[in-house]
């Protein structure tokens, strides 16, 4: 028995009275409360406390949490007096201890204790705040006959909450009287102010920066400039970027302003060029808008060294959110406002880093791992190249994998980054959550901590595409196949030139049994990449299943040829579904001797289909063995169908403990 069973047991009692009444708070408690791990209980501890501070910073200092630390905030809710001195002294004890659970490292199990006592006493504070009486004390009060009346709070709470049900279809009819009388008006008067309190949020493209300097070897600097200049600007709320390795493929373009931005599907693009040697850089920045006309909303023209670029970002982005007529929120500003330290060396060795990442290459992936390493042993404090890392080491693990042990490194790496970063300001932080989100997920098969750090970076980069596409790979995991659509599609609404979302979107779909929509998003994924391995993979496979044989296997016979990995196996499987056994066979078998983790989990389905049980268990007890990216799936693939009554099939699931 735990030492703090003690301590769950009242939070269990707890969690029991408020069903229904907090929904985010409870799905936390919720996880907390089933959990052993010490790790997980701090982690879980830290997010119920996240719930409160955030609800708190909204409802007593009128503006969201934003990414600003917890600290700051209870800070800040002490000196207003918005808390009780005693129970801020909680939330300080929770922040301070539960930080081991979000950055593991040691600790003793005894402060497990402290954590739960303290995340008790500021739950049950946070139930009288808002309004809400435990029920079985209701049950009391209703007997004696003294039925409290409830205070001012919560009658302000229970009119947020009618005001809830009531705004959404009050909004939808202010929209609808917006677009028949006011929109032409305001269409009319363009030069006039928007009405008080509207958001525009304008979707832009920073371009890939032209390198004028005369020398080819310092390409690094235009690709530092144009990653720095998306990674700050994706932290602006009215604001949708498209991610750079979208706008990468417009490098070198002939096309007119008008075409790439119709293709982004974007407004404006943000242009760059960069003259000049290292000491002395001149770096040119112009906003273009693109519709209904080309025309430059801002122009201008900066000069720096290398070593003091970072001090000018501040000045640029707000150069350009003028041009663009758009605001930052306040905890935005503050965010440019803060000019981070770092050695200059650090940032050149993770600019050529990023640079030959970026190039694909085997020996440029060497090569930029190398610049990275190097900016560790420059500066072993600064979060930037660990993330860095952890991004190229957890692409290189997933998938095919191209590092045998990736994952395992970047895993390290982005653990590293966040142990540097508590108060998670660096702006690409978030990526080291969502790595860490994949590992846990795809090699690990630890959901707990899975979950958990793909909510953390969700929360900070909302606009991350990967984070949503993980996102919905999990909800297919669990079953909720319409929001796991949701995700994907939000995923691809980001970065809608990367055929990588709606091939994974075809591909959840084939799985779920969903043929129609499934070869609508393969077919727009073709529209993208007309020889994306994928997208072939699955509409074979859907084509496959819906009888038209003959077109699957031709289309499984041009993926195989192509040696695309782990879609190799589709060959096999199509004619397995075919019945041609002894061709399904054929291909199986130079498939075996490849040896290679990622065909094991398309043996077992070519396999299964088959019938051959014995040989399909042999290879899923592999891939888990070798821990593929695909096991924890394995129920929602149909392929696995004919195992569903084999125990052995079933222990396998039962040794995966999914969610």
């Amino acid at each position: 028995m735990a030492i703090w069973s003690a301590e769950i047991k009242a939070l269990e009692g707890l969690y029991g009275s408020l069903k229904g009444q907090f929904p985010e708070l409870e799905k936390e408690i919720a996880q907390l409360i089933k959990t052993e791990d010490a790790n997980v209980i701090l982690l879980y501890s830290r997010r119920c406390l996240e719930i409160i501070i955030t609800d708190l910073c909204e409802c007593e200092l009128k503006r969201p949490r934003k990414t600003e630390p917890l600290k700051g905030i209870i800070d800040k809710l002490h000196k207003e007096e918005k808390v009780p001195s005693h129970i801020i002294t909680s939330m300080h004890g929770l922040n301070d201890l539960s930080t081991y659970g979000t950055h593991p490292k040691d600790f003793d199990p005894e402060q497990v204790k402290p954590v739960l006592v303290n995340l008790d006493i500021i739950i049950k504070w946070y139930i009288k705040y808002k309004g809400f009486r435990i029920p079985e004390k209701q049950a009391e009060e209703l007997q004696a006959g003294s039925i409290n009346q409830g205070t001012e709070r919560k009658i302000h709470f229970q009119k947020r909450q009618l005001w809830k049900i009531i705004a959404p279809s009050a909004l939808g009819l202010i929209l609808i009287l917006a677009m028949i009388f006011f929109i032409p008006k305001l269409i009319r008067k363009i030069g006039k102010q928007a009405l008080a309190g509207e958001t525009i949020i304008k979707a832009i493209a920073v371009m890939p920066v032209l390198n004028f300097t005369g020398d080819p070897d310092l390409g690094w600097i235009a690709d530092m400039i144009q990653n720095d200049l998306t990674g700050q600007l994706q932290g602006i709320s009215n604001l949708i970027v498209r991610p750079r390795q979208t706008t990468m493929q417009f490098r070198n373009s002939a096309e007119s302003v008008q075409d790439i931005a119709q293709k982004l599907s974007v407004n404006s693009l943000i242009e760059a060029a960069v003259k000049g040697t290292e000491e002395n850089l001149q770096i040119e920045i112009s906003v273009v808008e693109a519709f209904p006309e080309e025309k430059y909303l801002y122009t201008s023209s900066f000069s720096q060294s290398f070593m003091g670029l970072t001090n000018i970002y501040g000045e640029i982005i707000n150069h350009i959110l003028k041009g663009l007529k758009v605001s930052a929120t306040e905890p935005e500003e503050k965010i440019l406002s803060v000019r981070r330290t770092v050695n200059p060396e650090v940032r050149r060795a993770c600019a050529r880093g990023l640079y030959h990442l970026n190039l694909l290459t085997n020996e440029d992936v060497e090569l930029g791992i190398k610049y990275y390493k190097e900016a560790i042993a420059i500066d072993p404090g600064d979060p930037e190249p660990y993330i860095g890392l952890a991004v190229a080491f957890g692409s290189a693990g997933h998938g095919a994998g191209i590092i045998p042990d990736a994952l395992q490194q970047s895993r390290a790496y982005a653990l590293k980054a966040i142990e540097l970063d508590p108060e998670e300001t660096h702006p690409s932080i978030g990526d080291a959550h969502v790595v860490l989100a994949q590992k846990y997920f795809c090699y690990d098969y630890d959901f707990d901590k899975a979950i958990f750090h793909l909510n953390r970076g969700l929360q900070l980069n909302p606009n991350s595409p990967l984070a949503h596409y993980l996102n919905g790979w999990y909800l297919a995991l669990i079953y909720k196949i319409d929001e796991a659509a949701d995700e994907m599609k939000k995923a691809i609404a980001i970065d809608p030139l990367n055929p990588q979302w709606p091939g994974n979107l075809a591909w959840m779909y084939q799985w779920t049994g969903r043929n129609d929509e499934s070869l609508v998003y393969a077919e727009k994924t073709l529209n993208i990449n007309p020889q994306y391995p994928m997208a072939l993979y699955v509409k074979g496979m859907v084509l496959s299943g819906i009888g038209r044989h003959e077109e699957a296997i031709e289309l499984q016979k041009s993926v195989y040829k192509s040696g695309s990995g782990g879609f190799s196996s589709g060959l096999g499987v199509a004619y397995a579904l075919a019945g041609e056994k002894e061709k399904a066979n054929e291909i199986a078998g130079e498939l075996e001797k490849q040896k290679r983790r990622w065909i094991t989990y398309g043996l077992a389905e070519i396999y299964s289909v088959l019938g051959n049980n014995d040989k399909a268990i042999y290879w899923l007890e592999e891939a888990y063995t070798q821990r593929h990216d695909f096991i924890p799936w394995i129920r929602t693939n149909p392929h696995f169908r004919n195992l569903d009554n084999d125990p052995r099939y079933k222990a396998i699931i039962d040794r995966l403990n999914l969610p």
